[in-house]
């Protein structure tokens, strides 16, 4: 039995459809303006969760780095702070930048291009082989995305099969989708390499945004998912 065809329709009069249980059928034109719309809604939302971050991060920083605080010299404790804050500039440019670079990727991906594999982050997949310190961020920023999968499980499962349909496929690696938890963190941790400071002061900027950014980022996704559905966009939602 034949799926029903389903289309996205757009402003301009293109449209993006699929046979939802056969062959893809895409609309490059109507897939290049449809994600570009999708990077937009979530850019700007983004951008003002990252940016309110930013501004106060020494203060939720001192919040997440708790009694650690009480284990350095507080002249020292003072120095980090003020480098943080000197810092929080390129720390919002950089995490922009990497996610837009992430959009990029994907429509490249969706145009018929390869998966770009260059990363400068840990190697989540052989934590055996690097030093402890690694590691211990390495399981930082595994749990900061088992959380957010967690966190937004519903949204993300509708949101996901969307993603999929811009590209004319039923499923996508999470990796590669740019809105995804593992994007985001795997952003954040590119974002925040050129930092100078310690794995425990990393640590703690991790919880930063991730008490300050990723969980609040819900209603970017409900508003994704229902930009999706006002635009007359279905996918193959079991």
């Amino acid at each position: 039995m034949r799926g029903s065809l389903v289309t996205i329709k757009l402003d301009d009069g293109s449209a993006l459809g699929k046979d939802n249980l056969e062959n893809p059928v895409i609309n490059m034109d109507g897939n290049r303006i449809t994600l570009a719309k999708v990077e937009e809604v979530f850019i700007n939302y983004f951008e003002q969760l990252v940016e309110d971050c930013c501004n106060r991060i020494d203060v939720d920083f001192d919040y997440q780095f708790g009694k650690n605080r009480d284990l350095i010299d507080k002249n020292l404790y003072k120095e980090l702070l003020g480098y943080l804050r000197s810092e929080r500039s390129k720390i919002t440019q950089n995490y922009l930048h990497e996610l837009k670079c992430s959009f990029s990727e994907y429509q490249a991906l969706c145009t018929g291009g390869k998966e770009k594999q260059s990363h400068k982050g840990i190697n989540l997949e052989n934590v055996s082989l690097i030093e402890d310190e690694q590691v211990e961020e390495g399981h930082a920023i595994k749990r900061l995305i088992r959380s957010c999968k967690e966190h937004y499980h519903e949204e993300l499962l509708t949101l996901d099969k969307y993603m999929a349909g811009l590209c004319g496929k039923y499923s996508i690696p999470s990796h590669i989708n740019p809105i995804s938890p593992e994007k985001l963190v795997g952003s954040l941790e590119k974002s925040l390499h050129f930092l100078k400071i310690n794995t425990e002061s990393r640590i703690a900027l991790y919880r930063t945004f991730d008490s300050n950014v990723l969980k609040q980022i819900g209603f970017i996704y409900q508003e994704l998912n229902e930009f999706f559905h006002a635009s007359q966009i279905s996918a193959h939602i079991e």
